[in-house]
């Protein structure tokens, strides 16, 4: 079918796109305060979190406790596509132990070849993998987002900052989305 509309009209092709989700910011605390995983918060991430103050901060915070067992989250996740076909459903792996601002870059892009329409639906569930699986103890948040974001993604030179909704512990979440 896909094929029989690209037959029909060309233009079609352009609303094929390849999908990275490549980043990520959490709170350094649960929503109830709680501390990710057993240990001391870095010096100062705390208030920085809080905040929401990132930027040149985050890197000092992160630099400080590099190397260092702390109470960071292990960030896990995966991303689901709707709205055309099957969903699909793939897997943002571990990539850093004890992290505030995962980075999946490496292993992008993690969807090829989707076709977006005013019905596409992506959603990003992310979790601290405190048992080694998305069935962690320890949700993170999800956010949704669909074609609006995914356009501007696409017209975005680099990574794309995706608006948050209710997700208070994602501070950030950044895609990439390149036209086909």
């Amino acid at each position: 079918m896909i094929l029989d509309l690209l037959l029909i009209n060309p233009a079609h092709a352009a609303k094929f796109v390849d999908i990275c989700v490549s980043e990520a910011a959490v709170t350094a605390t649960k929503t109830d305060g709680q501390t990710w995983d057993p240990g001391p918060l870095p010096n100062g991430a705390g208030a920085l979190f809080a905040t929401g103050g990132a930027g040149g901060a985050l890197v000092g915070v992160l630099a400080s406790v590099a190397g260092s067992a702390v109470a960071m989250p292990d960030v896990v996740g995966q991303v689901r596509v709707e709205g055309i076909g099957d969903p699909v459903t793939v897997a943002l792996p571990l990539v850093a132990r004890d992290s505030f601002s995962p980075v999946w870059q490496r292993s992008c892009p993690q969807l090829l070849g989707v076709w977006i329409t005013k019905a596409t639906r992506v959603t990003v569930t992310l979790a601290d993998d405190d048992s080694r699986g998305m069935n962690g103890e320890d949700p993170i948040g999800v956010i949704a987002f669909g074609f609006k974001e995914l356009k501007a993604a696409a017209k975005s030179p680099g990574v794309f900052s995706v608006p948050l909704g209710s997700a208070p512990q994602i501070l950030y979440l950044g895609i990439q989305v390149v036209k086909r």
